[in-house]
């Protein structure tokens, strides 16, 4: 960790956010052709700025001075003062490291990957005089000396940029990193990106999954696994085994069909933003899989009931594409769950599960405060899904009995018991009632913290259901929820409700996201601290952290352009600040501080 540190010694003073302004890639044309990633930030001054003013509106300025001038602050902190272009753009690129095979003894793991760091400079002479000793190493390149730490690096002038490296091979590489496809777009849109070439940290990654693997294999015949590795009892469970071989598998597949990633950042006066991009091979199985996905620009939230909600959401399914994750991904998995006495239940659970996602057009989903008394749960789940209605409500109650299968798979000694009742009706749909009952060991620990966490979120009596055909093309689907919230969901469904999208906070950030997406999800973290208060209340703890109602919610969505899939989110400024004051006025109450001593 020290030689990254090192590595990076000149950069860490430009690497201060996330945000800058978007002006092409000047800074990755200095970037060699080769390297396995890059780090870019922009505008470095502009950047600072709108750090100090994020950091002044949560207040953090006032016992953080250095957070009024970041960049400023930091040039004094690394004494890097002079030749510096503060409106200039920066990168760190990493390489992958040589094979040492045959070379004698290689580096430590924890040796951090050959990196190279682009400065931008208004004069590159004047940003030599930052450095102490410096000499002529030869093709104009000079090999200097941090004053803070009396460590090397070369250093040598490309373009409008001081390059600076470790190693003085890596400033000999070729410049001339072209970014395509969607991580061009990131670059040119986003204030910083992290961006990693797959083609070139395949061989890596794939020689990491093989000794993955042979970890897995080895604490899987073990018998004393778990003493040396508290995870270790999981591999030597057959079950877990299975399930843990499907999570590799679709990890591989993912390295193998993947072109490049792409993480990128942004900060604007609505919030800070991030987004992730997969880019895959067009003619890859992946790649074909996430162009089928289809986009799109309408409500996904509608026929949800007003309610005050912890998430919410929808997604638009496209059936070819849920089938085939069922048959390639999740069928896997599920059958890691399987033995020889539950068989019969899961091949039928597992053909339900695939007749329904080829029936399934579009969801919606709401997770719903309850606001239930003592022995009731504190969290109702409402859904509407769009499809052909009949065939999945059976495939619904062919999947509920199996649900036994998945308990205890990682050891515990637990089960589940699927009822169903008398059906009813309510407001003219027909409901068929069940009730999910969690039965675990006692006399173990973490299995008695499970069914304390179960009776807290669903009740005491277990979890309570309810599936109707509203029509042939409509299936509501209510959990844990009174009769109040049924009746509100059977209506709201029939009316396909689209409220939620009208919420003054909801517009606010969805404004921010892509408008062409196929799924988006919000969580309404001031209604979850609210419960989460309330909860605490209950069990004597004297809590006094209060969030204001109705702020805007964190927001997420997902889309594909093409063989690339993408997920965005947000995290808007009011939701942050209202956090940071919640928080300083709690600490300030708990020390006896204006609004009265007391627990936070």
């Amino acid at each position: 960790m020290n030689r990254l540190h090192r590595v990076v010694a000149v950069g860490a003073v430009l690497t201060v956010g996330w945000c800058g302004l978007a002006r092409g890639q000047q800074v990755l044309e200095q970037v060699p052709a080769d390297a396995a990633g890059v780090f870019e930030v922009k505008d470095l001054q502009g950047l600072s700025t709108k750090i100090a003013k994020f950091a002044k509106s949560l207040g953090i300025d006032q016992f953080q001075p250095a957070f009024a001038d970041p960049l400023g602050a930091l040039q004094d902190e690394f004494d890097l003062k002079q030749g510096l272009n503060k409106n200039g753009d920066m990168a760190i690129a990493f390489f992958v490291p040589p094979d040492k095979k045959g070379e004698g003894k290689a580096e430590g793991n924890d040796a951090p990957p050959p990196a190279i760091v682009l400065v931008p400079v208004s004069d590159y002479k004047a940003f030599l005089g930052n450095f102490k000793e410096v000499k002529d190493a030869g093709n104009q390149i000079s090999e200097v000396t941090v004053p803070k730490n009396g460590e090397k690096l070369y250093v040598v002038e490309h373009g409008q940029y001081a390059e600076a490296a470790m190693d003085k091979a890596l400033l000999s590489k070729p410049a001339g990193l072209k970014l395509a496809g969607p991580a061009a777009k990131e670059a040119q849109s986003r204030d910083a990106i992290l961006y990693f070439d797959m083609k070139t940290l395949r061989p890596t990654l794939e020689k990491g999954m093989q000794q993955a693997r042979k970890e897995m294999d080895k604490a899987a015949k073990d018998p004393n696994a778990a003493k040396g590795n508290p995870f270790g009892a999981q591999f030597s469970n057959p079950q877990m085994a299975k399930l843990l071989e499907a999570y590799m598998n679709a990890g591989e597949q993912i390295i193998k069909d993947s072109r490049s990633a792409t993480i990128s950042f942004n900060i604007s006066d609505l919030g800070i933003s991030s987004a992730a991009v997969a880019d895959f091979e067009p003619d890859s199985d992946l790649g074909k899989m996430v162009a089928q996905v289809k986009n799109t620009d309408q409500p996904l939230m509608g026929g949800l009931p007003e309610a005050t909600y912890f998430g919410f959401g929808g997604a638009r399914l496209t059936p070819q594409v849920t089938t085939k994750l069922m048959d390639d991904i999740m069928v896997p998995m599920l059958k890691g769950f399987q033995t020889d006495a539950n068989a019969a239940d899961m091949t039928r659970a597992i053909d339900a599960m695939k007749d329904m996602a080829a029936n399934m057009k579009s969801m919606s989903m709401g997770y719903v405060a309850t606001n239930g008394g003592p022995g009731d749960g504190v969290v109702g789940v409402v859904g509407v899904i769009h499809g052909d209605a009949n065939k999945i409500l059976a495939d619904q109650k062919a999947v509920l009995p199996a649900m036994n299968a998945f308990m205890g798979v990682g050891g515990q000694k637990s089960t589940v018991d699927v009822q169903f009742g008398e059906p009813t009706t309510v407001s003219g749909v027909k409901l068929e009632n069940y009730t999910v009952k969690f039965n675990f060991d006692p006399n173990e620990p973490q299995a008695a913290q499970a069914q304390q966490m179960m009776s807290m979120m669903y009740g005491r009596g277990g979890l309570k259901g309810s599936l109707g055909v509203l029509n042939p093309d409509t299936l509501i689907s209510v959990q844990a929820g009174n009769e109040k919230l049924v009746a509100d969901a059977i209506a709201a469904a029939k009316a396909d409700d689209n409220h939620l999208d009208q919420m003054a906070g909801v517009k606010k950030v969805a404004a921010e996201l892509p408008k062409q997406r196929a799924a988006e999800f919000y969580i309404a973290i001031d209604n979850i601290a609210t419960a989460a208060v309330k909860a605490a209340k209950q069990q004597g703890l004297a809590v006094q952290f209060k969030l204001p109602p109705n702020l805007p919610p964190i927001g997420v969505s997902m889309g594909t352009d093409g063989s690339t899939a993408r997920v965005e989110g947000i995290i808007p400024s009011q939701l942050i600040q209202s956090i940071t004051a919640a928080v300083m006025q709690a600490m300030m109450q708990q020390n006896g501080g204006p609004g009265g001593a007391g627990g936070i």
